[in-house]
C-alpha cells in the first residue's frame, strides 16, 4: 500500500481530500460534457450528408463561424448580469431542450430520418451541425474559465491534470455508445445527449453545495459589455500571445491533418478501409491522452514548469514534423498526430489554461470565450485553406510541413514568453486586468 501511495505521490504531487473532492466533481462534469460532444460529434457529419449533402459542408463550417459571433456576444452579456455558475443553468437548459427537440423531428414520421432527403435548404441538418458545433465551443469554454477563477496556480499544477484523464476517458467511452446506433437509433442518442445536460445542471449543484465559495466569486466592478473581451485580446500583449498559440497550433494541426486525408486517399481503396483506419487513429489518439494524462501530465507540470512544458510542445511538433517531411509516409503521418493529438490533451490543455488563473473575470469569461469560441473556428478555416494553395498532392507533401515548421518555431518563442509572463505575475502576485 505504501508503495502505491509514494507512486501516486510522485505522479500526482500531494493532493489534499478537500482537492480530490473538489476536482472529482469537476472532473465528472468535464466527463460528462466529452461523453456528450463524443456522441454527438460522428452524428452532427452524418446527419448533414443526409439532409443537406456531402458537398455543403465547407459552408457548414463558414456557418458555424459566425453563428459563433452573435452566440459569443450573448454568452458575454450574460456574465455581467447573473453568477458564473448560473450560466452552466442558463446554457445547459437551452442545449438540453435543443437536443431534445432535434430527437423528437429526427423521429417523425414526415420529417424525420424515416424520409429523409437531401437539400442545401434541409433545415434540420444545418441545425444539428451548427448546434452541435457551438455546443462545445461554448460549454468548454465557460467550464475551464469556470475552474480558472476559483482555483490558485498550485493546486491547478496538480490536479489539472486529472480534469484531462477523466475526460480522455468521456473521450473512449462515447464513441462506444456511437458503436450501438443500429440498435439504440440515431433520436435516442440525441435525445439521450439532450437529457444528459440536465444531470449535469445536477452535478452542478452539488459542486456549488460542497464548495459554496464559488458563489462568492467577485463580479466586475461595473458592466463592461458584450464587446469587452475583443478589447481585451486587442490591447493586452499577454492574450495576443495567448491567441498566437492558439492559432499557430490550429494551423499546423489542420495542415498534418490534410496530408494525412491525401495519404489515407492513396493507400485505401474502399470507403470502409478509410473508415476502420480513421477509427484506429482516434481510438490510438484518445487511449494515449488518457495514458499520459494519468502517469505524466501533473509529473511534468510539477517539476519542470508550465513554461517548459509550453515550449516542448511545440518542439516536439517540430520533430514529428521533420520526419513527415523526410518520411511522407502514412505510419509516419499516423504517429505525428497521434503525438500532437494525445499531448495537446494531456499536456498542452492543462499547462494553457492554468495560464488563465492571473487574470480578471473579464479575461476568464469574455476574452476566452472570443478566443476558444470565435478564434478556434478562424483559424481552423485559415489552417485549411493553406492547403488550397498548393496544386498538387505532391507539391502538399514537400511544403506544407516545411510551413509547419515554421509556424513551430514561432510558435516556441510565443509560448516562452507566455510562461515566463506568467512565472512573473504569480511571483509578484498580480494579475492582467
Amino acid at each position: 500500500m505504501n508503495i502505491f501511495r509514494g507512486l501516486a505521490r510522485v505522479l500526482w504531487g500531494n493532493i489534499t481530500r478537500e482537492e480530490v473532492r473538489r476536482f472529482g466533481l469537476l472532473s465528472l462534469i468535464s466527463f460528462s460534457f466529452i461523453t456528450t460532444y463524443s456522441v454527438l460529434r460522428p452524428l452532427k457529419e452524418i446527419l448533414f450528408m443526409r439532409f443537406v449533402g456531402t458537398f455543403y459542408l465547407p459552408s457548414a463550417k463558414i456557418a458555424s463561424f459566425l453563428v459563433m459571433i452573435p452566440l459569443t456576444l450573448f454568452y458575454s452579456q450574460l456574465v455581467d448580469r447573473i453568477e458564473k455558475y448560473q450560466l452552466f443553468y442558463v446554457f445547459c437548459t437551452l442545449y438540453g431542450f435543443f437536443f431534445i427537440a432535434i430527437a423528437y423531428l429526427l423521429s417523425h414520421e414526415t420529417h424525420g430520418l424515416a424520409t429523409a432527403g437531401t437539400s442545401p435548404y434541409g433545415i434540420l441538418g444545418w441545425a444539428v451541425y451548427i448546434g452541435i458545433e457551438s455546443f462545445v465551443m461554448i460549454m468548454l469554454a465557460l467550464f475551464w474559465s469556470f475552474v480558472a477563477s476559483s482555483t490558485k496556480t498550485e493546486s491547478a499544477q496538480r490536479c489539472y491534470p486529472l480534469i484531462m484523464a477523466v475526460s480522455q476517458i468521456g473521450s473512449i467511452a462515447g464513441p462506444e455508445l456511437v458503436k450501438q446506433a443500429t440498435t439504440l437509433g440515431i433520436p435516442a442518442l440525441i435525445g439521450g445527449a439532450g437529457l444528459s445536460m440536465f444531470v449535469i445542471i445536477g452535478i452542478i449543484k452539488a459542486f456549488v453545495v460542497y464548495n459554496p465559495e464559488v458563489i462568492k466569486i467577485e463580479k466586475s466592478t461595473r458592466p463592461t459589455g458584450p464587446i469587452e473581451g475583443l478589447r481585451l485580446i486587442a490591447t493586452r500583449p499577454y492574450l495576443l500571445a495567448f491567441i498566437s498559440t492558439t492559432a499557430l497550433y490550429t494551423m499546423v494541426s489542420g495542415i498534418l491533418e490534410y496530408l494525412m486525408m491525401h495519404s489515407i486517399e492513396e493507400n485505401f481503396k474502399t470507403l470502409e478501409e478509410m473508415a476502420a483506419f480513421t477509427a484506429t487513429l482516434v481510438q490510438t489518439t484518445n487511449f494515449v491522452a488518457l495514458f499520459f494524462a494519468v502517469i505524466g501530465s501533473s509529473f511534468f507540470i510539477r517539476n519542470f514548469g508550465v513554461r517548459s512544458c509550453m515550449v516542448a510542445f511545440p518542439l516536439l511538433a517540430c520533430g514529428m514534423i521533420t520526419l513527415v517531411w523526410c518520411s511522407p509516409t502514412l505510419w509516419v503521418l499516423f504517429a505525428a498526430i497521434v503525438t500532437l493529438k494525445s499531448l495537446s490533451y494531456a499536456l498542452n490543455t492543462p499547462s494553457k489554461e492554468t495560464l488563465y488563473i492571473p487574470t480578471s473575470l473579464d479575461i476568464k469569461f469574455k476574452a476566452k470565450s472570443w478566443i476558444d469560441g470565435v478564434g478556434y473556428r478562424g483559424f481552423y478555416a485559415v489552417g485549411a485553406s493553406v492547403n488550397s494553395f498548393f496544386s498538387s498532392a505532391a507539391s502538399l507533401m514537400l511544403c506544407g510541413p516545411l510551413i509547419a515548421m515554421g509556424m513551430c518555431g514561432a510558435w516556441a518563442g510565443i509560448a516562452w514568453y507566455l510562461g515566463t509572463k506568467n512565472m512573473q505575475l504569480i511571483a509578484d502576485k498580480k494579475i492582467i486586468d
